[in-house]
């Protein structure tokens, strides 16, 4: 319960969060990098690796989102536990297409 809390804490701020993109895939402010694949699936998720603990990790996530999908609207958020813990987004485009993003948190789900 009080990990369900703390990521819902943790989502809440994060929307709120503004910072200019990156021109790169890394976030040099916080040695955040972005590898995998396009993010459509689990199999090609986003892997976010050089987060410290759940708040970097989730404020990369809606960074990424900010600089790939600009305008796009989360409509909202899942995590999935399986062999990798990831993160599912909804979102709207700006252009109205709805989609989901997959990011692989397992490296910093459950660090404070």
């Amino acid at each position: 319960m009080r990990r369900a809390l703390f990521t819902l804490c943790l989502v809440v701020f994060a929307c709120g969060y503004q910072s200019a993109p990156a021109e790169t895939s890394t976030n040099a402010a916080s040695a955040i990098q972005y590898s995998g694949g396009d993010g459509l699936t689990k199999a090609t998720a986003i892997i976010i690796s050089g987060a410290k603990n759940e708040r970097d990790g989730v404020e990369s996530e809606y960074s990424w989102v900010r600089q790939h999908l600009p305008g796009a609207a989360i409509n909202s958020t899942a995590i999935i536990r399986d062999a990798h813990v990831y993160d599912a987004f909804d979102v709207t485009t700006a252009s109205g297409e709805k989609r989901s993003i997959y990011f692989d948190i397992t490296s910093f789900f459950g660090k404070r």
